[in-house]
């Protein structure tokens, strides 16, 4: 290489690598599936789990095994529950007392390395806690003799423990300890030299009160009540992230960075607080130097736990040689339910497409004859005529609405919370299209835009960034002859574009009867055929593209992007099923 060259290239190498190497942590988060791998619970020892639930879980490798631990609370004792995972199964070793009552609760915690910290509550009470520091390496006593302690008593509420994280950063041990239903973290460090000599106590050095922080720069405005918080350092970068069971029944993890600044002013501990350590006396604080904090919502991810795993009981994460997994557990140790760990999928090439759209859900709805959409709550199933509102959850058919004029509903595509759907006259001559809306909230009913007499029936339609597509289609001989629209936002058409041969060839008859934007393109399904086709829009000429066919569960007909796992849903209308399928790659 050139001198030259070489001076101006390397540092911009060493500087990618920085951005790249930081933003690991994030882009893994992104990929990661929203379902799980299962691990049932076997060899369930007797124990009295009455008053309380499962309230954390980690993992911890030890000779090559994979342990998960698990939080517990109860009636009368603080517990501690340790299994082996393997082979689908979460073989029950042990469940020991952390503490009596009254701290009986030990909530969300996290595995640093060979330190568990957690913090234990008077969850009746609430107005004292322990956040106590193990050492997981330790071969007996692990649970009777803590490494730190920091203890809290005081105002209702503000004085509790709920979750607890640990991690070092730029030299420090960190904790983060959440109060009732996360409204205030506070912050407290150690040095990573002192932390592992064991020769002094954590030190508070921040309190934020999440009410009073700005969210202008937050990717969403949200925060919960995060059951369970962990902290991740990543070269300079500091993360938390949070798990969480929204009001709207969505199981969530949020990630968030933290900024630690320089030390601002003298603040008194809202509570008591006293800290120590294995072999000092304990110290009571009343005053210590603040230190700005900024907190950033980066981004959020929505899961499908099984076996009865739920984020309001117990979420996780285990971040080890740079690999991520999210962690789930249940409320209870039950063997009709189990751990849950969600990988980081395994198709890490952008340019990357699957190989198939397998089918992982399915239920049986009456009116799944033309396409199915989703919002977070519920599943649509559409006929010509009417849409049935069905629970996530249970399938149950929570409504049936029927869509006055309407001849040949065709697809559902979600947008701002509004369900549009492309509706003709077909098969009535002349063609006639349009498209109509419906607001689950209201009930509301509306025609969006009508096109009138039209060159063909409109079959799908969907939004992507600033333009609106729609598909409108001819049949049988004249086929080739069905075209894809641009519009602007007026519905003024932009362009047209017509499809390529490998795709007519295996329409036969019929035409392309559903589509979602993907990638640089749209994935599109025929009437019939369980497969789903991939165009791309062309830099040159109006012929879209083909860049492959993949396997899926669906008949052809309406599909839609099911925006809690991110994949499609569809239908088989032969069934009158509802499918939900996710891409499965080589």
């Amino acid at each position: 290489m050139h001198p030259f060259l070489t001076l101006f290239i390397l540092p911009w190498l060493l500087v990618l690598k920085l951005f790249f190497s930081n933003q690991c942590l994030f882009f893994d988060f992104q990929r990661i599936s929203s379902h799980p791998v299962d691990y049932a619970f076997q060899d369930i020892p007797s124990f009295d789990p009455r008053g309380g639930h499962i309230q954390g879980i980690q993992l911890h490798i030890e000779k090559g095994d994979t342990i998960a631990y698990l939080s517990g609370s109860s009636s009368h004792v603080a517990y501690m529950a340790k299994a082996h995972l393997q082979g689908g199964t979460s073989r029950i070793l042990s469940i020991d007392t952390l503490l009596m009552a009254p701290y009986r609760h030990a909530g969300g915690f996290q595995i640093f390395q060979d330190h568990l910290a957690v913090g234990i509550e008077d969850n009746h009470q609430r107005n004292s806690s322990k956040v106590l520091v193990y050492d997981l390496s330790m071969s007996v006593d692990t649970w009777t003799n803590p490494l730190y302690t920091v203890e809290r008593s005081g105002p209702y509420e503000r004085s509790t423990a709920g979750a607890v994280g640990i991690t070092s950063h730029q030299g420090s041990v960190l904790l983060v300890v959440a109060d009732w239903d996360a409204r205030n973290l506070d912050f407290y460090a150690i040095s990573e030299n002192a932390f592992r000599l064991q020769s002094a106590a954590f030190q508070p050095i921040a309190t934020v009160e999440i009410a009073q922080l700005p969210r202008q720069d937050w990717s969403d405005p949200a925060w919960h009540s995060y059951q369970n918080l962990n902290l991740v350092s990543e070269d300079r970068t500091l993360y938390l992230v949070g798990f969480a069971k929204t009001s709207e029944n969505r199981q969530v993890a949020d990630i968030f960075s933290i900024e630690i600044g320089e030390k601002e002013n003298w603040a008194s501990p809202d509570f008591t607080l006293v800290s120590s350590y294995s072999s000092g006396l304990p110290e009571k604080i009343d005053s210590f130097p603040q230190q700005s904090v900024t907190l950033k919502k980066l981004g959020s991810k929505t899961f499908v736990p099984s076996l009865e795993a739920d984020f309001k009981a117990a979420g996780g994460l285990h971040y080890q040689n740079a690999k991520l997994a999210i962690l789930s557990a249940p409320y209870q140790l039950d063997s009709s339910a189990g751990v849950n760990i969600f990988h980081v999928e395994q198709a890490l090439n952008p340019d990357a497409l699957p190989n198939e759209w397998k089918l992982y859900s399915a239920f049986y709805a009456k009116e799944a004859h033309q396409a199915a959409a989703a919002d977070s709550l519920y599943v649509y199933a559409i006929n010509n005529t009417q849409i049935g509102q069905y629970k996530r959850k249970s399938g149950e058919l929570q409504k049936l609405v029927s869509v006055p004029g309407t001849i040949h509903l065709n697809s559902g595509f979600f947008l701002d919370g509004l369900l549009y759907m492309a509706h003709s006259n077909y098969p009535q001559k002349p063609d006639q299209s349009d498209i109509r809306s419906f607001d689950p909230r209201s009930g509301n009913l509306c025609t969006v835009v009508d096109f009138g007499e039209t060159d063909g029936s409109l079959t799908w339609v969907v939004r992507q960034e600033e333009h609106w597509w729609g598909m409108f289609a001819h049949y049988k001989e004249n086929n080739a002859a069905s075209y894809l629209v641009k519009w602007d936002s007026e519905w003024q058409e932009i362009s047209r574009f017509t499809f390529p041969k490998k795709v007519l060839r295996n329409l036969g008859s019929m035409s392309v009867s559903g589509g979602v934007a993907y990638r640089e393109g749209f994935l599109i399904t025929g009437h019939d055929d369980r497969e789903v086709y991939y165009v791309k829009i062309p830099n040159v000429g109006t012929v879209l593209e083909y860049r492959g066919t993949f396997p899926a569960p669906f008949t052809g007909q309406g599909i839609a992007i099911d925006p809690v796992s991110g994949g499609l849903i569809g239908i088989d209308r032969k069934e009158k099923k509802v499918l939900f399928a996710l891409p499965s790659y080589p």
